[in-house]
């Protein structure tokens, strides 16, 4: 079977969903599947394959451009810019485009659109398997759906649809962008949607596309042997913590976290390790030593490291506060080490995943009794510290959410589309 995957920033640093992507494709890869990708292209260069797998890249708008420049050279004053002025269109695009919202450009569509044409007619693909977020190249998948309806196009909705810019500006009521799912639904064979997600989808807007709505998870679970993994020196005595990942703005706040970790660091000695960087990691590292706190910024590693830290670890951290899923939460669960979930949403849907994992913990920053919120805290951790999760009981509970499960999945929903 041969098949081309739409996704956002692939290479050389894959955004969260292009990751849920990368795993899909391995698994295609290795039961010897044909896959093609195409991606967003960025400055770098960029290369023509990844993995054994041909990557095609399409030019994105200027907004994302200056977004993609400005992650890519965040530290410098170049990267600074280009992150202001960014911000700066997208609110002008934001205001001009309102009605159809989340939508940013009219051409970035037709050009993914122009691609895929191009490359169905050089490699003939027995379907196409779109992830959303991003919309524009799901926009493009309707209309080369209408040019080709013999092929097969699944949907992997790993993030909700939602009017950011009308969200943050305007009002939340009117932030739901069913316009454009629905275009997507309407035009789509098969449209899986995440486990956390289910009560969302059993709303009577979506009867009419019962026959095409998919259950799945992200495809993110795989079990660690950390027995096999080299212990990792942290170069000091104490209760070590470690958070891995993206910090700061309205996904990640750590400033609540940081208030009940200071609570709880001195007894006994508990040390947090943040990897990560940016301007919110250089912000905690003058904290921590301003106050003299057990708290480390040492930023991104690479992902051997990173591997034998969390498997070292007494006890992996991870952080939520707005209502989109993190793939990191699966990684994080995949050791079988105590997870503590720093929650700062009520709709937190990593809050979900950490109840169901035998070792987990959710801490509600939200909560107005914070005293007791830190008491279950410090009994979880009695409880569970120097513990370890069967892998057995792991794969039997998370089985949905492995990258093998949703690549059988949507393969069969391309078979039976194919059939039909």
């Amino acid at each position: 079977m041969k098949l081309l995957v739409l996704t956002d920033k692939y290479f050389p640093r894959p955004y969260a969903n292009a990751m849920c992507a990368q795993e899909l494709i391995r698994v295609w890869t290795q039961q010897g599947d044909s896959v093609d990708v195409l991606a967003y292209g960025d400055f770098d260069g960029m290369p023509d394959r990844w993995e054994g797998n041909a990557v095609y890249y399409v030019k994105t708008d200027e907004r994302l451009r200056l977004f993609y420049y400005a992650d890519t050279y965040r530290n410098t004053q170049k990267g600074k810019m280009a992150h202001i002025l960014a911000n700066v269109l997208s609110k002008v695009k934001g205001s001009i485009l309102l009605p159809w919202q989340p939508f940013y450009s009219f051409s970035f569509p037709c050009r993914i659109y122009k691609k895929m044409c191009e490359l169905q007619e050089k490699n003939c693909y027995d379907g196409v398997v779109a992830i959303l977020n991003p919309l524009d190249s799901n926009i493009a998948a309707c209309k080369f759906k209408a040019q080709y309806p013999d092929v097969p196009y699944v949907v992997f909705c790993v993030d909700t649809l939602r009017k950011t810019f009308v969200e943050q500006h305007i009002s939340k009521t009117f932030a739901d962008a069913f316009i454009w799912e629905k275009k997507i639904l309407e035009n789509c064979d098969a449209y899986f949607y995440m486990h956390s997600r289910k009560e969302d989808y059993e709303l009577p807007r979506y009867d009419p596309y019962r026959s095409k709505l998919r259950e799945s998870d992200m495809p993110r679970f795989k079990v660690k042997d950390i027995d096999k993994i080299p212990r990792y020196d942290f170069g000091e005595d104490g209760e070590h913590w470690v958070y891995a990942g993206s910090i700061g703005g309205p996904h990640y706040n750590p400033n609540q976290l940081l208030e009940i970790f200071k609570k709880i660091e001195n007894s006994p000695k508990r040390v947090l390790h943040l990897y990560t960087r940016g301007a919110e990691a250089d912000r905690i590292a003058a904290i921590a030593d301003k106050e003299k706190l057990n708290v480390r910024v040492h930023g991104y590693v690479d992902a051997a490291t990173l591997e034998s830290i969390m498997a070292t670890a007494n006890v992996i951290v991870s952080l939520k506060t707005s209502d989109q899923i993190s793939a990191k939460i699966f990684e994080c669960m995949s050791y079988g080490k105590p997870v503590v979930h720093y929650s700062g949403h009520l709709d937190d849907p990593d809050a979900y995943y950490l109840h169901k994992y035998a070792s987990g913990h959710v801490v509600k920053m939200y909560a107005e009794n914070r005293d007791a919120e830190i008491s279950g805290l410090l009994q979880f951790l009695n409880n569970t510290i120097g513990k370890k999760v069967d892998s057995v009981e792991l794969m039997k509970e998370f089985e949905m959410s492995t990258p093998e499960y949703s690549a059988k999945k949507i393969t069969e929903e391309i078979m039976r589309a194919k059939n039909a």
